[in-house]
């Protein structure tokens, strides 16, 4: 078992993320695109390994992190994993590699900035079961920056747009 496997996986896309946004833009597509699918097939590949040591036999959260961030605020860095969230961690990651292979010739503008953002989704939107708010935006947080980049139409996603702003205010 891989000690701060959940830390490792939320971590590794955004390095990644950060490392395809230092290759310069459109003149180092090529590279962007190879460093963004080197990590998300390392992200999926770290990710299998909680399949390997997940526990089916008990209930409660497993893999748990917990530390304390802001103590004078009791924020906390707290993560762990139940058995809806294992096969959707899984899922998520091969996804990625599925998106990045299959924008690997379609995307020619902004090639860079559309790799570090599927990098840095590669982890899963996790509801923070507290009620105190989502970590990131998720897939439609991505369409709505993806609609700013000028990848893709506003018609195309106006729904996810909509879902967007509810969700950011839970």
């Amino acid at each position: 078992m891989t000690p701060n496997i959940l830390s490792i996986l939320i971590w590794l896309p955004v390095l990644g993320g950060i490392l395809i946004l230092s290759t310069g833009g459109d003149r180092n597509a090529q590279l962007a695109r190879k460093i963004a699918l080197g990590f998300s097939v390392g992200t999926f590949l770290l990710s299998l390994s909680i399949y390997a040591d997940f526990d089916i036999n008990t209930a409660s959260m497993q893999f748990v992190e917990r530390y304390k961030w802001i103590e004078t605020l009791h924020i906390q860095y707290f993560l762990g994993v139940d058995g809806i969230s294992m096969p959707l961690i899984i899922l998520t990651t091969l996804l990625t590699i599925i998106v990045v292979i299959a924008g690997w010739e379609v995307i020619t503008k902004r090639v860079a900035q559309y790799m570090a953002v599927l990098g840095g989704h590669a982890d899963t939107d996790v509801p923070d079961y507290r009620g105190l708010g989502r970590f990131k935006p998720g897939l439609c947080g991505y369409k709505v920056f993806s609609v700013y980049a000028g990848w893709i139409s506003t018609d195309a996603c106006g729904d996810c747009l909509f879902v967007f702003r509810i969700r950011s205010h839970l």
